[in-house]
């Protein structure tokens, strides 16, 4: 009954390091692909004409909320 109990505290221990591991890999993804998007943006705001620069600014940063919310 002990054997069996701490086989079961090991398994708990070891599944929830696993869906921290899990949980850790999705964040780190996400993160890579978040800073992949921003960098992109920050060219096209560099890339874009001096006069038209704020109206560039405020269509990626709608296309920027746009694709951050509904990627999840």
């Amino acid at each position: 009954r002990v054997l069996l109990f701490s086989f079961q505290g090991t398994f708990k221990f070891v599944s929830f390091f696993m869906r921290l591991f899990i949980l850790y890999q999705i964040t780190k993804r996400f993160a890579t692909s978040f800073l992949e998007r921003l960098s992109f943006f920050l060219f096209a705001f560099f890339a874009a004409t001096r006069d038209n620069l704020s109206q560039t600014i405020y269509s990626g940063q709608y296309i920027f909320n746009k694709k951050l919310f509904t990627h999840h």
